[in-house]
């Protein structure tokens, strides 16, 4: 199940008429940012990328049992800011909910160790921070982005 799903429905193919339409065709491809248009253009070039959620889980607790302590994470590199982080996981809840990308947490990489996440020093700080909490404990979940058939029409489009 996405994480986010996209606002209104495509239209089916409109006349270009508009009225009513949920902007879902793609005679009405969605206005962009411009750090989600490099997101976007980064994501076409793979399709797939690994992310993230940091979770405190309930000891002995499933995932959706657990409270939600940042999401979704898309790491570069190790070393990426809170700040950085942020700013990423702003700009894919916005493609998400385009429908250019989705966001899911049931279908992670199967070929990605997601090392970058667990040494990362954003994972290494939550888990300092929360590792004492008797009840419950850091988690990293594992999930994927990838562009969807709407995404890359738009950036075909370019």
């Amino acid at each position: 199940m996405a994480l986010y799903q996209a606002q209104g429905a495509a239209c089916g193919g409109c006349s270009q008429d508009c009225s009513g339409c949920a902007g879902g065709c793609s005679a009405h491809l969605p206005a962009l940012n411009p750090a989600e248009r490099e997101l976007l253009h980064q994501l076409s070039s793979v399709l797939y990328l690994p992310m993230a959620q940091f979770l405190l889980l309930p000891k002995g607790g499933a995932y959706e049992d657990g409270t939600l302590i940042l999401s979704p994470v898309l790491l570069e590199t190790e070393a990426d800011t809170l700040e950085t982080v942020m700013e990423r996981a702003e700009a894919l809840v916005s493609l998400a909910r385009k429908g250019l990308i989705s966001l899911d947490f049931d279908l992670p990489l199967s070929n990605c160790t997601y090392e970058v996440y667990y040494r990362s020093d954003l994972f290494r700080e939550f888990s300092a921070r929360y590792g004492h909490v008797a009840e419950e404990r850091p988690v990293l979940r594992r999930g994927s982005v990838a562009v969807t058939e709407r995404g890359l029409d738009w950036e075909s489009d370019l």
